[in-house]
């Protein structure tokens, strides 16, 4: 079944055109949109990583066993209730108000240095913080097969050295295209590392020296997934289907398409597809995606450094 309704008119036409128009002649629109929804999502974020602590797994201690120790202390104490997420490595556990957790950390400094909670608690990021994001994804494009990945990082890690908890926590090497000889670095850092190189550094590498020096720029990958057969975007446990990336159906792929209007089948909107970086529903899980990683709470709340975090954003 289609998408929508197959008939086109010359009015359908006429309002694509005009919102294309719109669009060209506003380029500040795309970005307004993904400062406002950047906004909306990180409303609560300086609360929600005051609420959090994180637990080390990665020592054989038992999830299960500091699972109920946190519980008895929340019994014990009447505390709020709290929630648990775990990965193979971490124990992220959320209290209920940020009072809660900075009493349970008093509670768990006062244990033996041999307890459970006492060796498995990480030790906090910053004054108070026991939790920190996803690292930050960087790229650089555009980077030409003649400079070394080696070279690329020993700059890094020289403009990193001086900042006190930076890290450079990955860096890998793109497959160099045939015929441009060009490729794409990526690297993954902290929030400190990312304020060093994007906000001391203005988001460029410079690479070699005074005779011949090249500036390398970064940016920053917050891409949400998307499918390539339905363009669902984010997580999705089973794909649909094919469908065209022009109208929405999934009656024909885009190469056989004979609409002359688009239709996105994630926003349901005409004008654009589903493909399009200024696509709404696709600017929201963009800004999702930057919830994730442990860009500085800042980055998140003041209008000026979201405009900032915005022209670093890789949208393709």
């Amino acid at each position: 079944m289609a998408a929508r309704d197959s008939n086109e008119t010359i009015l359908d036409l006429i309002l694509e055109k005009t919102s294309n128009i719109e669009r060209s002649s506003n380029s500040s629109t795309i970005r307004q949109s993904l400062k406002d929804a950047i906004k909306e999502q990180a409303r609560n974020e300086r609360d929600y990583r005051a609420k959090m602590v994180t637990f080390d797994l990665t020592q054989g201690q038992s999830q299960q066993e500091l699972t109920d120790k946190l519980q008895a202390f929340v019994n014990l104490s009447q505390i709020g209730p709290i929630m648990n997420r775990a990965t193979k490595e971490r124990l992220y556990v959320q209290m209920a108000k940020p009072s809660d957790k900075v009493a349970l950390i008093d509670f768990i400094k006062l244990k033996p240095d041999n307890d459970l909670l006492k060796t498995a608690l990480m030790p906090p990021v910053s004054p108070g913080l026991y939790y920190e994001r996803l690292p930050i994804k960087l790229e650089i494009n555009n980077v030409h097969e003649n400079i070394s990945i080696d070279r690329i990082r020993a700059t890094i890690e020289s403009i990193l050295e001086a900042s006190n908890g930076s890290k450079l926590i990955m860096i890998k090497d793109g497959k160099i295209h045939q015929v441009t000889k060009k490729r794409t670095v990526t690297m993954k850092v902290n929030g400190q590392a990312f304020m060093d190189i994007c906000v001391t550094m203005n988001a460029t590498i410079p690479v070699g020296d005074e005779r011949a020096k090249i500036n390398l720029y970064v940016r920053a990958n917050c891409r949400p997934f998307r499918c390539n057969d339905c363009f669902v975007i984010g997580y999705h446990p089973k794909c649909t289907g094919k469908y065209c990336g022009r109208c929405g159906s999934n009656e024909h792929l885009t190469k056989t398409c004979k609409r002359k209007t688009k239709f996105c089948k994630n926003c349901h909107k005409s004008g654009h597809q589903a493909r399009d970086t200024h696509c709404p529903k696709y600017l929201q899980e963009i800004a999702k995606e930057i919830r994730k990683f442990d860009f500085p709470i800042s980055y998140l709340e003041d209008h000026e450094q979201i405009s900032h975090l915005t022209k670093l954003l890789q949208l393709k």
